[in-house]
């Protein structure tokens, strides 16, 4: 089910630029801090484009799932940021400092109102339902979901992260990162394993904690 997935820990940009299912690059663009254990844009013009679109990879207009991995949180004006995103497919952006939203065919779809924290979190629309989910280091949750989800059309535009890309790149975040990447819709139990290997492989290959 995975289409793209990304582990930018590596401190270098090339190393950081490739996918770990197709092997293909994309490209960073902007400023772009690549750390260890994470890369962070400068909430300004730096974000990272998969160099291919959601349907482009091979999710659909019914079944697709994106996720990003918060290391830290940077402290916000207040403004939303996006984590990751494209135009008509799910863009997981976050009200400021204290909500997380789903956002996708220029509906609100889901929003948790829950207080923004560390940690995984997965944009997942399958079976008809918007959820959203979050891996913290105190386990699974889904703080919100959608039984209808909107309609969405085709999306050719090319999925970013630290940023979404609406038009051009757009409300670009200054969270680092240490994981993102997009598949196909999952189920809950489905996506609550993932995110706990997830967690398990950042970990290990960091030698850091999920917060």
């Amino acid at each position: 089910s995975l289409k793209r997935l990304y582990l930018p820990i590596w401190g270098v940009a090339a190393a950081n630029a490739i996918d770990l299912i197709t092997r293909a690059s994309g490209t960073f663009n902007g400023g772009v801090t690549h750390g260890a254990g994470y890369v962070q844009g400068n909430g300004t013009t730096g974000y990272f484009d998969f160099g291919v679109s959601p349907s482009g990879a091979g999710t659909t207009q019914t079944s697709v799932s994106i996720f990003a991995l918060i290391n830290e949180l940077v402290a916000l004006s207040g403004s939303y940021t996006a984590l990751i995103g494209s135009e008509q497919v799910a863009t997981l952006q976050l009200a400021g400092t204290n909500a997380d939203e789903l956002f996708t065919g220029n509906q609100y779809s889901a929003q948790s109102g829950a207080t923004l924290t560390t940690g995984i979190y997965v944009g997942n629309l399958f079976g008809g339902t918007m959820y959203i989910n979050k891996r913290t280091s105190g386990g699974f949750a889904t703080p919100a979901s959608t039984v209808t989800a909107p309609a969405i059309g085709p999306d050719t535009a090319n999925l970013i992260s630290m940023a979404r890309n609406f038009g051009g790149a757009s409300l670009h975040t200054q969270h680092k990162l240490g994981v993102y990447g997009i598949g196909l819709g999952t189920s809950q139990a489905e996506s609550e394993s993932f995110t706990l290997h997830l967690k398990t492989l950042w970990q290990n290959c960091t030698g850091l904690a999920l917060p």
